[in-house]
């Protein structure tokens, strides 16, 4: 008995340090959102939600252009060829931050986002410096899984995630009067700069780039030119709505509408290890047994991933005024049929987890563009008149149905490339 648990521990053991990082991620994120919606005040965490749209983007844009890429097609690198690739990707990743976060403070120092909140200008250095530390962090995480370094990702993290908390908790105790967004994304810089500078002692040396640089720099586009613009559309998708809710309802709204979204988020615990530990494992399992054999283990995860999505919406519906009021106070206990109805999005997560792992182990990124657009349309033409008629209630409906039709066109492309595969 012993022995077959220990063989099971063994197998396992990749994913178990998967699920204990995406814990401290997910868990730390999870507490530190409360924290700074429970003690900052919901105007001013509306105010540090409309600012982080900011530094989402740029990350959204790192993520396809660089990092989904580099889960995919890193795995498939040959062993003589390996350090010639990761070097190529650092130096990629470096050149597209520093110039990412120097453009973000420009347009912040010239006002450019003023329609979507005038206070933003202020926050111009502290942006882009969170802009280009956050995705250092994050490059280092997805460096280490894509090479199976586990461990080195969970000491990363904890770093970076415990530090902020910490540093939370700090500024809540001894710091009554300087609550309030600004300290938060320094808060948040301060851990970045910690895990950065710890993560960039682990790459070893650096190659200069050679005649594969731009080999690399071939592949990535093509794995990623539609995968970029499916991801903008699912940015403004998923994110137009804040701008729509401060537009329309006020900044308070929007700091409601994110803590309601933020205790759903609970469940990225589990999704997000998936997410991080499926894209690698999904293209090896094509490469190695076949398309068949990859779709049968991406079912096997569907009904694995469901049934906690199910008893997790269970919780929330039985008694969602009561969830709110325990975790951010009385103000927030109105927001309950919100609450229920953002909570079904929880059942769409592992379809479009399957589904997009499928098509990026296929390497058919342009499939996702479809059901961006789809989704997209759908919110920007219907938000506004939603907004007027039922408010952030409507606007939730809304979101939901988005995504819904989002995710069946990924399953319909899906089912046509693996017949004609």
């Amino acid at each position: 008995m012993l022995g077959k648990l220990y063989r099971t521990i063994k197998i396992y053991k990749n994913i178990n340090w998967t699920f204990a990082d995406q814990a401290i991620v997910s868990g730390t994120n999870f507490l530190f959102g409360v924290l700074v919606a429970r003690f900052v005040g919901v105007d001013e965490f509306g105010l540090f939600t409309l600012a982080w749209l900011l530094v989402s983007f740029v990350s959204m844009l790192q993520n396809a252009l660089i990092l989904s890429p580099m889960m995919s097609i890193g795995p498939k690198v040959t062993r003589s060829n390996e350090a010639d690739y990761f070097s190529t990707v650092i130096i990629q990743q470096l050149v597209f931050s520093i110039f990412s976060s120097c453009l973000l403070f420009v347009l912040l120092d010239f006002n450019f986002f003023s329609f979507i909140n005038n206070n933003l200008q202020k926050f111009a250095l502290e942006l882009s410096l969170a802009s280009f530390f956050t995705q250092s962090q994050e490059f280092i995480r997805r460096y280490h899984l894509t090479k199976h370094e586990y461990i080195n990702l969970f000491y990363n993290d904890l770093v970076c995630y415990s530090s902020r908390l910490m540093l939370l908790l700090f500024f809540i105790f001894f710091f009554e009067y300087e609550k309030n967004a600004l300290n938060v994304i320094v808060i948040v810089i301060i851990s970045l700069v910690l895990a950065s500078f710890c993560g960039i002692k682990l790459f070893g040396k650096i190659r200069i780039p050679n005649k594969y640089f731009i080999e690399v720099f071939v592949s990535h586009w093509n794995f990623s030119s539609w995968l970029t613009i499916s991801a903008v559309f699912q940015w403004f998708t998923g994110n137009v709505i804040f701008i729509i809710i401060e537009t329309s309802l006020g900044t308070l709204a929007v700091g409601a509408f994110r803590a309601v979204q933020q205790l759903i988020g609970v469940t990225n615990i589990f999704f997000q290890a998936l997410v991080n530990y499926l894209p690698s494992r999904a293209a090896k399992k094509l490469n190695e047994d076949g398309s068949l054999a990859l779709v049968k283990y991406l079912k096997r995860i569907f009904i694995l991933s469901q049934i906690p999505s199910l008893l997790f919406v269970l919780i929330i519906v039985i008694a969602p005024e009561y969830w709110l009021g325990v975790f951010y106070g009385d103000a927030f206990e109105p927001y309950g049929l919100l609450f229920s109805i953002l909570s079904l999005s929880i059942l769409l997560q592992p379809v479009g987890l399957v589904v997009g792992t499928g098509l990026k182990s296929f390497e058919k990124t342009s499939s996702f563009l479809f059901g961006n657009i789809v989704a997209f349309t759908m919110v920007v033409v219907l938000c506004l008149p939603v907004a007027e008629l039922s408010g952030m209630v409507g606007l939730s409906i809304l979101v939901l149905f988005a995504s819904l039709a989002e995710k069946m066109m990924w399953y319909r492309n899906l089912r046509s490339i693996y017949f004609s595969y």
